[in-house]
């Protein structure tokens, strides 16, 4: 540290011209006159001399009439450490008792004339007892065994005395007994500077040996460990006595001088707590002062009314990590520019997340009726209606303008939507209109721009307008229009990018817009696969209709078991087996889908796949039914239970069923985005006791 690290609240009591004088930069030569009266005005003041004038002016003299004149004498000059020196000794003693220990320690080792000044005895004593008495904490008083510069380094130097190490891990303690400091694996080496010794090993006494070991090693209460150098001085010493009386004595002188030593040490460790407080408290302070200049940094972009708003420590600016971390140093224009990146973006998610907050007030309680609102318009409808869910109701504009044009302050009720339930059918034709767009463009961009009736229902009657949908866990082939009602559609879609009002409504409702996690695609190989089923039974892929799905049956040979048999599939079911992800195939497998093209297939093999299916359809792990009377859904088992005592009916039909599955009749029916997809049915090869039927069967397919 140079002359220039003299901190301006050491000398701030001082005359101006000794603060300019202390805080001179010794390194870099500059001339002046020897003669000339100095000047103290730095280069900024006025009637300092103008920078870069390189002009050879020559000095002027005042003679005694008052009367300005050249002189011509050779000129001298000399370096500021020089004309430093020419004051008088009482005025930079003065000046330099003024500094701290620390400081007087870097300003001698700048120069030798600085160091032989400062480490002179004569001049040394005043300044460094002055330095020593304006400390703050007081340090303890100087031992008669060091000099004053050698306690200033030993107090607060920081490098290991041993091997020079002075970084933080290397865990630096002073021993204040032996005069040293020494490091963490200096101390721990047995054989090195420090090692154990007990009373056996030497022979002048117990509580010598305890004293020693507190004043040097205070670190291990339970282990005589003592400085090495020390203790072998010591011992030499006592071995050259050669009277019991005389090493009598010198123990007991001995004991009392390291008696004062121990208790100086310790005085020594109270201090260096003290102190440690001190520097805690200054950069505690410092953090402070600079994590307000962030803060007033931030307040000038405009986030003050932001930050007023912050309820808990863990949102304030200053304790964010990378704030606090910056503000552990100096802060400069670039971290600054730094922090502000971090302070915005910290602050922009806060009020996102407080405007969510307020947002979810209010609407929460508005999404809970609107949806009770939803669920009676719905029972309104027939069972097989399509129909929006409650997030695309609220979608609509009308919907929307309702929700939030009621004050905040009034509660909300199904009351303020009763103008919807007038309007709701024409709310349900643009919404069907509106989703018939969405996937016209999925089938062909540009497709949703014809508005014919007549050309949309025969485009979505093509067995080629095959939807597929990639939601995880879901494998389905959609048609229209159960694609409109399909429940994967709408499951809700988060993200912190949306609006906040569409985070609300999929936290609320779960439920999300039409398609807006974009599971609905029209996928090339799908279609490709749809082509050769139908041109394997002789079905135009132009012209056929969702009619053809179910009218054939396939088998695929690649999944022909001996303990299985034979695996025979519909239409729709073959899509599903070729490109399920959890099926035979996902691993890569080739198949080979062939059609069973027999006249005599019906009469034996469809009626049984009809069979397997309706036993499918009924398990309890199966939700597809709906109750016709009140839109209940369930399983079949809990549906069945629940018409007998809500409606008191025991005739349980079902209705929109495929042909297989029996008469049609009130009851329960499928819901309309059901899987009514026959499932795949195995067949093993006729046995010697099946019937002729069954033999018949295997011998003409």
């Amino acid at each position: 540290m140079d002359i220039q690290q003299v901190g301006p609240t050491n000398l701030a009591h001082l005359h101006p011209e000794w603060i300019y004088l202390a805080q001179l930069q010794l390194g870099p030569r500059r001339p002046v006159l020897a003669h000339a009266p100095i000047n103290f005005s730095t280069p900024g003041d006025a009637g300092g001399a103008k920078p870069g004038n390189k002009r050879k002016k020559e000095d002027e003299v005042i003679g005694e009439e008052g009367s300005p004149s050249k002189s011509k004498r050779a000129r001298r000059y000399v370096s500021l450490r020089e004309a430093l020196f020419e004051l008088p000794i009482e005025l930079l003693q003065e000046v330099f008792g003024h500094l701290e220990p620390l400081d007087l320690l870097h300003l001698s080792r700048t120069s030798k004339q600085l160091r032989e000044f400062i480490l002179n005895r004569s001049s040394r004593v005043p300044i460094w007892q002055r330095s020593f008495a304006n400390f703050v904490p007081a340090i303890p008083q100087c031992p008669h065994d060091l000099t004053e510069p050698a306690y200033a380094e030993l107090a607060f130097g920081v490098s290991c005395h041993i091997c020079s190490a002075n970084s933080k891990e290397a865990e630096i303690e002073i021993v204040w007994g032996a005069r040293i400091r020494a490091c963490r694996a200096c101390r721990n080496k047995t054989d090195g500077y420090f090692h154990k010794v007990s009373s056996k090993d030497r022979p002048y006494g117990r509580k010598l040996l305890d004293i020693l070991r507190r004043a040097t090693f205070p670190w291990r209460r339970h282990n005589p460990v003592v400085y090495k150098p020390l203790d072998l001085a010591l011992f030499a010493e006592f071995r050259k006595l050669e009277s019991r009386t005389a090493k009598k004595e010198w123990v007991a002188i001995k004991i009392k001088e390291w008696e004062l030593n121990y208790e100086h040490a310790r005085l020594c460790m109270n201090w260096l707590s003290l102190l440690e407080m001190r520097y805690s408290g200054e950069r505690r302070k410092a953090i402070k002062e600079r994590k307000a200049i962030v803060v007033e940094r931030v307040k000038a972009l405009g986030w003050e009314e932001e930050l007023s708003l912050l309820s808990t420590k863990l949102q304030y600016l200053e304790n964010l990590p990378v704030v606090a971390e910056a503000c552990s140093k100096d802060l400069t224009e670039q971290v600054l520019s730094r922090l502000e990146g971090h302070a915005v973006k910290h602050l922009a998610q806060l009020r996102a997340s407080r405007l969510k907050a307020e947002r979810q007030l209010v609407l929460r309680p508005r999404l809970a009726a609107l949806k009770a609102f939803h669920k009676i318009c719905v029972k309104s409808l027939p069972v097989d209606a399509i129909h929006p869910t409650a997030s695309e109701l609220f979608r609509v504009k009308s919907v929307w303008n309702i929700i939030n044009d009621v004050p905040a302050t009034v509660p909300f009720t199904q009351h303020h939507l009763a103008p919807v339930r007038d309007d709701f059918d024409n709310i349900i034709r643009e919404w069907r209109e509106d989703i018939e767009d969405q996937l016209l463009e999925l089938l062909s961009p540009g497709l949703s721009d014809i508005k014919d009736p007549a050309f949309r229902r025969k485009t979505f009657k093509l067995a080629t307008s095959t939807f597929s949908c990639s939601y995880p866990g879901c494998s389905r082939f959609l048609r229209y229009p159960e694609v409109m009602m399909h429940a994967c559609a709408t499951k809700p879609h988060h993200g912190d990018d949306f609006d906040i009002d569409i985070q609300i409504m999929n936290g609320c409702l779960n439920q999300s817009f039409w398609n807006f996690n974009r599971c609905i695609t029209v996928n090339p190989e799908h279609i490709a696969l749809v082509h050769d089923l139908l041109i394997k039974v002789d079905i135009d892929p132009l012209t056929a209709t969702g009619r053809h799905w179910d009218l054939a049956i396939y088998e695929c040979t690649s999944c022909y078991r001996d303990a299985t048999g034979r695996a025979f599939m519909t239409f729709g079911h073959a899509l599903v087996h070729c490109f399920d992800p959890e099926g035979v195939h996902s691993d890569g497998q080739d198949y080979n889908i062939v059609p069973i093209q027999s006249s005599k297939t019906d009469p034996f093999l469809r009626p049984e796949m009809q069979h397997a299916a309706r036993l499918d359809q009924r398990n309890d792990r199966s939700y597809n039914f709906v109750c016709e009377y009140c839109k209940e859904e369930g399983n079949f088992t809990v549906l069945r239970e629940h018409m007998y005592q809500a409606h008191d009916s025991g005739d349980l039909r079902f209705k929109d069923s495929p042909p297989w599955y029996g008469p049609q009749g009130p009851g329960i029916a499928y819901r309309i985005d059901a899987d009514q997809t026959v499932p795949l049915y195995r067949l093993l090869p006729p046995k010697a006791s099946t019937t002729t039927r069954q033999r018949n069967f295997w011998t003409t397919t």
